[in-house]
C-alpha cells in the first residue's frame, strides 16, 4: 500500500470517529431535506413582480454546502434526489450546475424551475431581434427536457424576463406541453425599456397567427398559483370569453396593452371561486378606452377571498365595474392604488364606491342612481383589517371619508400625494376613525402632522402602537419628533419599500467579524501564545463549509434532528440512552454549540438514571427555559439506586421523591410536564411517583408511563403484595383530577387498587392508547368495562391480565391494534374478547403460552374465528352446526400474530382460515402445530391475500411445501422471514427452492414478533432498490461519482470537530 492510500485510510478512520459523523444516515437524510426546504421560499413571494436583481443564482445552495463538509455527508446528500430538484439558471446553454442538479434529481422527482431570462441570458443578441430571443428561449426549455427534466415533472415554473418576445416564447412552449403536476406558474415580464413596451409587443404580435395567442390549450389540472406580469392581454382573454384555468387559490394578473374585458374577467373569476388571493395590476397597460361603460349585469361570489389588490386601473369606470362584480365580504387585506387613473370619471368615484356599495349581503352592481336612498349602506369589505392606499390623484377629503367607512381596520399603509398631506390629520379628529387602528405606515407625511396624529389619538383613547415611516422621509423627521414618537409608541422606525435598495438603511449595521473571531478561544489564559492559537483556530473555523449554514437554518435542522432522535428512541426496545442529539452537535464546533444552546426546545428532554447529583438533568433544565413543555424519563433501577438495600421499599421511595422534587426545584414545575415515564425496580418507586403526581398540577401532561421492572420478574407479585401491606390503607387513587390532555398511558405491574379500588371510579378518560397490566389481584370486569366505556376513542389497547365475568361489549370504533398476551386464565381472556367490540381492528396479537384451565385455550381460537354474526359480536361461543352463519370477530384484519399455542393445532388452523382478509401472518409454532402450518398450502387455500409470512420452529421441508403449493395455486407468498435461530437449519438446496418462488427471503431476530410490530428483518442475499429519498448503498454511489464540482474537505471537517 502506498503512502497516499495509507494516509487516506487513516483520515477516513479518524473522520468516522468524529461526533459529526455519528449522526445516523436516516436522520441526516431527513435533516438535509429540511435544510433544503428552508433554502427556498415555501411558496412564491408575496410581491408577484420581483426584480431579478434580488436573486443570485451564483450563490451556494444548502445541498452544495453539505456535500462538501465531509465524505460521509456527501454520500448521504447524493443519495437523496429531492435535494437536487430545485433547478436555477440564467444562461444558455444550460450551465453545468443546472445539468448536475438535473442528473442528481432522478427521473420522477418533481422539479422546481427558476429561470432568469434577462440580460445575461440574451447576451450577444440584438435587442430588437425578437426572433433570436424566442429561439434561444425555446432551446433552453428544450434542453431542460432533453436532460431529463420533462414537463410532466415540473411542479413550479418561475420565469423572470425583460423582453416581451421571451415571455411569449415561454407561453408558446407550455401551451402545448403536458403539465399534469404543475402547481405554481410565475411569468414576470419586467421590461428592459418600459417606454418601448407597447411597440415591442405590437411588433411581436403582428408576426403571429391569432390562433396561437393562447396561454393554455389544456389547463394544468393541479395549478393552484398563477402569477403573470407583463403578459399581453390577448393571451389570457379571448373572444368569445372563456376561462383558461380553474380552481386557483391565488391569481396575480398583470397584463399589457389593453385592460381585460369585464366579461372575460367575469368568466375567469367564475371558474375560480376558491380564490384566496387576487391581484389585478394594470400598471403596464398603455392603451385605454376612456369611455368604458360600467357593466351592471354580472357578479361573482368569492367567499374564500382574503387578499385583494387593485393597482392603477387607468379607467375609473372599469375599476367600478370590477369592484361591483366581485362580491367578497370576507376580504381582510385590500390594496387600492389609483395612480394614473384618468377621466372622464374622477378617481374619487372609485374610492366613494368602495365606501358605500354594500348593504348586508347585497352588493351594488354599479354606481348608485342619484335618487337612491343610501341609508344603511356601507363598505364593500366589512371585515377588512388591513388597508393599503397608493398615490391618490384627487382631493384628500374623499379618501378620508373612505377610510372612516372601515371601522375594523387595525393597520393602514398610506402613501400620500402632496395635495393630500392634510388628510392624515383626519385620523386624529373626533369622532376618531378606525378605533381599532394600531399600526400605521406612511410615506409623504410631514414631520409635524405625524406627531399631531399620534398625540391626538392617544389623547382620545385610541393610541397607535406602531408607526413606520418611509426611509426616504426618515431624514426629514427632527430629533425632537423622533424622541417623542419613540416614547409614545411601542415601535417607531423606518421601512424600505420594494422600489428602494438596501443601501438606504445601512446605518444600523455593525461589523461583528472581530467579535466572532474572539469567540474562538474560551481559555482564560495569560499566555499570549494560547490566545493567538485560539484566535487562529476560530478564523480557520469560519472558513469551513459547515459554518456557512445560516443560524436560522441550523436552528430548524437541530429541532428536526432532535425530533428524529425521539422517534428512534421510541422505536428502540432498549432503555439504555446514549448521548442525545443536541449533545453531539454541541461538540461539533463552537459555532454549532452557540446555536444549539440558544434553543430551549432542544433541551426539554430530561432523563435521570443515576443517583444524585443529577448534573446532566440540571444542565438540560437550565437550558430549557421556564415555559417549554418537558419530557421526563426516570430509570430508577440499577445505577439510580446504587448504595441502597435492593429490598428496601422505603429508601427507594425516598430517593424517588427526592429526584422528582429536584426537577421541580430547578424550574421543571409539574405544570410543564408533557410526558412522564418512570421505571422502578421496587413497587415503592411507583407508589412514591403516584403520591407525588396525585394532587399535582398536570395540565399539560399527555403521556404517562409507569413500569414495575424488578431484577427477578418472578417475584413481582410478592413484591407488590408486600409493598401494599407496608403502605397500610391510605387512598389509592391514581389522580384526584385526571390531567385534561392525557391521551397515552402505559401501566405495567401497577397495583390494581390504584385504578379499580371500589367504590372509586376509573380516573382515566378520553385516551387514545392504553397498555395495562395490574397486579397482584385481577381487576373486576365491571370496573374494566367502565374504564373502556370512558375511553371509546381508543386506537391501541394492550391488556395483560384476567378474570371471568360476562358483560356487554364496549364498541371501540377507532381501535386498530390489539395485543392479548399470556392472559393466564382462559375464561378471563374469552370474556375480554367478548367485551371489546372493535370491527375496524387491523392488527391482532394472540399469545396464549402458559394459559391454563378451567377451559381449553382452543376455545379462545374458536371464538376469535366465529365470534361475530351479521355484524354483531356474540356473547358466547355457538355450536359448530351454526358455524356457516358466523365469521371472525375482526372482519377487516390485515396482520395476525400468533404466539406459541398450547393446544390442538386444529383449533388454530380453523381460526386462521376464517381470516380471509389478512395479508401478513406471523406464527410461532410449537410441537404438533406443524400440522396447522401445512394447512396453509391445502386447497381450498386459506387467506387468499396472504403475501408476507414470518415463522419460527417450522421445518424447512414444510416451508418449501407451503410456498410451492400456494405458488402453484396462484396465491403466492412474496415475503418469507425465518427466525435467526432456525436460519441455519435451512440448507442451500432448500434455500434455492424458496428463492425460486419468493420475491424476498430473509431472517429476523427477537424472541417473538408478538412483542413488536416493527419489521426488523435483514436480508443478506437480496436487496431492494428505492427511488426518491433512499440512502441505501449511498457510500458506494458516491465513490463512483466523479463530479467536477466536489473538493474533498475531510481534513477541514476533522479540524472543525476538534
Amino acid at each position: 500500500m502506498n503512502v497516499s492510500v495509507e494516509s487516506r485510510t487513516d483520515a477516513e478512520r479518524h473522520n468516522s470517529l468524529q461526533r459529526i459523523n455519528r449522526l445516523p444516515i436516516e436522520l441526516l437524510s431527513r435533516v438535509f431535506l429540511a435544510g433544503d426546504d428552508l433554502d427556498y421560499a415555501p411558496g412564491l413571494p408575496e410581491v408577484a413582480f420581483l426584480n431579478e436583481e434580488m436573486f443570485d443564482v451564483t450563490a451556494f445552495y444548502f445541498q452544495e454546502i453539505v456535500v462538501q463538509v465531509c465524505r460521509h455527508w456527501r454520500a448521504v446528500g447524493l443519495s437523496v434526489p429531492k435535494l437536487w430538484s430545485h433547478i436555477s439558471t440564467d444562461q444558455y446553454p444550460l450551465d453545468p450546475r443546472a445539468e448536475l442538479f438535473l442528473s442528481r434529481s432522478g427521473t420522477t422527482t418533481p422539479l422546481y424551475l427558476s429561470l432568469y431570462m434577462t440580460e445575461d441570458f440574451t447576451k450577444g443578441l440584438e435587442n430588437d431581434d425578437s426572433c433570436s430571443h424566442a429561439n434561444r428561449t425555446h432551446k433552453l426549455l428544450a434542453s431542460i427536457v432533453e436532460k431529463g427534466g420533462i414537463t410532466s415533472r415540473w411542479r413550479y415554473l418561475k420565469v423572470w424576463c425583460d423582453m416581451p418576445s421571451v415571455v411569449i416564447a415561454v407561453a408558446d412552449f407550455i401551451a402545448k406541453a403536458p403539465l399534469e403536476n404543475l402547481a405554481v406558474l410565475l411569468l414576470d415580464n419586467n421590461p428592459r425599456y418600459p417606454s418601448r413596451m407597447y411597440d415591442c409587443i405590437l411588433d411581436t404580435m403582428l408576426a403571429r397567427d391569432e390562433q396561437d395567442n393562447i396561454m393554455f390549450r389544456s389547463p394544468p389540472p393541479k395549478l393552484q398559483d398563477l402569477l403573470l406580469g407583463g403578459m399581453p392581454t390577448q393571451f389570457f382573454f379571448n373572444d368569445p370569453p372563456t376561462a383558461l384555468v380553474s380552481n386557483l387559490t391565488r391569481l396575480e394578473l398583470g397584463v399589457t396593452c389593453t385592460l381585460p374585458p369585464v366579461l372575460g374577467l367575469y368568466e375567469l373569476l367564475s371558474s375560480n371561486t376558491k380564490l384566496e388571493s387576487l391581484v389585478l395590476d394594470m400598471s403596464l397597460v398603455d392603451q385605454v378606452h376612456l369611455h368604458i361603460r360600467p357593466r351592471s349585469e354580472v357578479q361573482v361570489e368569492l367567499p374564500s377571498l382574503r387578499r385583494f389588490a387593485l393597482k392603477e386601473p387607468k379607467s375609473a369606470n372599469w375599476a367600478i365595474s370590477v369592484l361591483a362584480m366581485i362580491n367578497a365580504p370576507g376580504v381582510e387585506e385590500f390594496t387600492l392604488d389609483l395612480n394614473h387613473t384618468m377621466p372622464p370619471n374622477p378617481p374619487g368615484a372609485v374610492a366613494r364606491f368602495v365606501a358605500i356599495a354594500r348593504q348586508g349581503t347585497q352588493l351594488l352592481k354599479g354606481w348608485p342612481a342619484s335618487d337612491m336612498n343610501m341609508d344603511g349602506w356601507g363598505p364593500i369589505f366589512p371585515a377588512l383589517r388591513y388597508l393599503i392606499l397608493g398615490p391618490f390623484p384627487d382631493r384628500g377629503p374623499i379618501l378620508s371619508s373612505t377610510i372612516r367607512a372601515f371601522t375594523n381596520l387595525t393597520r393602514l399603509d398610506w402613501e400620500l400625494e402632496e395635495s393630500c398631506e392634510q388628510a392624515i390629520l383626519d385620523l386624529a379628529v373626533a369622532p376618531l376613525p378606525c378605533p381599532q387602528l394600531e399600526h400605521l405606515r406612511v410615506h409623504g407625511v410631514p414631520n409635524d402632522e405625524l406627531v399631531l396624529v399620534v398625540k391626538g389619538r392617544a389623547e382620545r383613547g385610541a393610541p397607535l402602537k406602531t408607526v413606520e415611516v418611509n426611509s426616504r422621509d426618515w431624514g426629514m423627521i427632527t430629533d425632537e419628533a423622533k424622541s417623542y414618537l419613540e416614547d409614545a409608541l411601542e415601535t417607531f422606525g423606518e421601512y424600505i419599500d420594494e422600489n428602494e435598495s438596501d443601501s438606504d438603511s445601512d446605518d444600523d449595521w455593525t461589523d461583528t467579524d472581530d467579535e466572532d473571531a474572539s469567540d474562538g478561544s474560551t481559555l482564560d489564559s495569560s499566555e499570549g501564545e494560547i490566545q493567538q492559537l485560539g484566535s487562529q483556530a476560530a478564523q480557520h473555523n469560519k472558513t469551513l463549509w459547515i459554518n456557512r449554514l445560516p443560524v436560522e437554518l441550523l436552528s430548524r435542522i437541530f429541532l428536526t434532528g432532535d425530533k428524529l432522535d425521539e422517534i428512534d428512541a421510541l422505536e428502540s426496545s432498549s432503555r439504555e440512552k446514549q448521548q442525545e442529539f443536541q449533545e453531539i452537535v454541541a461538540q461539533v464546533c463552537h459555532h454549532w454549540r452557540t446555536v444549539v444552546t440558544s434553543i430551549p426546545m432542544l433541551w426539554s428532554y430530561i432523563r435521570i438514571d443515576v443517583s444524585y447529583p443529577y448534573s446532566r438533568a440540571e444542565l438540560f433544565l437550565a437550558r430549557s427555559g421556564n415555559t417549554i413543555p418537558l419530557e421526563l424519563e426516570l430509570d430508577m433501577t440499577g445505577e439510580f439506586m446504587k448504595g441502597l438495600d435492593k429490598h428496601d421499599n422505603h429508601s427507594h421511595a425516598a430517593r424517588t421523591t427526592e429526584s422528582l422534587a429536584f426537577i421541580v426545584s430547578k424550574g421543571g414545575a409539574t405544570s410543564r410536564w408533557a410526558s412522564l415515564k418512570v421505571w422502578g425496580g421496587l413497587p415503592g418507586v411507583l407508589f412514591a411517583t403516584i403520591d407525588f403526581i396525585t394532587g399535582a398540577n398536570l395540565d399539560n401532561l399527555h403521556t404517562l408511563g409507569l413500569v414495575n421492572d424488578p431484577d427477578d420478574p418472578g417475584l413481582l407479585q410478592d413484591l407488590v403484595s408486600k409493598a401494599l401491606l407496608e403502605r397500610g390503607t391510605p387512598q389509592l387513587a391514581l389522580f384526584h383530577n385526571p390531567p385534561p390532555l392525557l391521551r397515552h398511558v402505559e401501566l405495567f405491574g401497577i397495583a390494581s387498587d390504584f385504578l379499580f379500588s371500589n367504590p372509586t371510579p376509573p380516573r382515566l378518560c378520553n385516551l387514545s392508547h392504553l397498555e395495562l397490566s395490574t397486579i397482584p389481584t385481577l381487576p373486576r370486569l365491571e370496573s374494566l368495562e367502565e374504564l373502556l366505556s370512558n375511553n371509546l376513542g381508543l386506537e391501541s389497547l394492550v391488556l395483560d391480565m384476567g378474570l371471568v365475568h360476562d358483560l356487554e361489549a364496549s364498541r371501540l370504533r377507532s381501535l386498530r391494534r390489539f395485543v392479548l398476551k399470556e392472559p393466564m386464565n382462559t375464561s378471563w381472556a374469552l370474556f375480554v374478547l367478548m367485551m371489546i367490540d372493535a370491527p375496524g381492528l387491523e392488527m391482532f396479537v394472540l399469545d396464549l403460552r402458559d394459559t391454563v384451565l378451567p377451559r381449553l385455550p382452543g376455545a379462545i381460537a374458536t371464538y376469535a374465528g366465529i365470534g361475530r354474526k351479521n355484524g354483531q359480536l356474540l356473547a358466547r361461543i355457538l355450536s359448530e352446526s351454526e358455524a356457516n352463519e358466523l365469521g371472525p370477530i375482526y372482519p377487516v384484519l390485515k396482520h395476525l400474530v400468533i404466539g406459541a399455542f398450547p393446544d390442538d393445532s386444529d383449533y388454530i388452523h380453523h381460526m386462521v382460515r376464517q381470516y380471509s382478509s389478512i395479508s401478513r401472518l406471523d406464527w410461532e409454532l410449537r410441537g404438533s402445530a406443524g400440522k396447522a402450518f401445512r394447512g396453509l398450502g391445502k386447497s381450498p387455500l386459506p387467506c387468499p391475500r396472504l403475501e408476507h409470512r414470518r415463522v419460527r420452529e417450522v421445518p424447512s421441508h414444510e416451508l418449501v411445501h407451503v410456498v410451492q403449493s400456494r405458488a402453484a395455486q396462484g396465491k403466492p407468498i412474496k415475503i418469507l422471514e425465518v427466525h435467526s435461530q432456525d436460519w441455519g437449519s435451512i440448507d442451500e438446496r432448500m434455500r434455492n427452492l424458496l428463492y425460486a418462488s419468493l420475491e424476498r427471503l430473509g431472517q429476523y431476530d427477537g424472541e417473538s414478533d408478538t412483542e413488536s410490530e416493527t419489521d426488523t428483518s435483514s436480508d443478506s442475499d437480496t436487496a431492494s432498490d428505492s427511488d426518491d429519498g433512499s440512502t441505501e448503498d449511498s457510500e458506494e454511489s458516491a465513490e463512483g461519482n466523479e463530479d467536477d464540482d466536489w473538493v474533498d474537505t475531510d481534513e477541514e471537517s476533522d479540524s472543525d470537530s476538534q
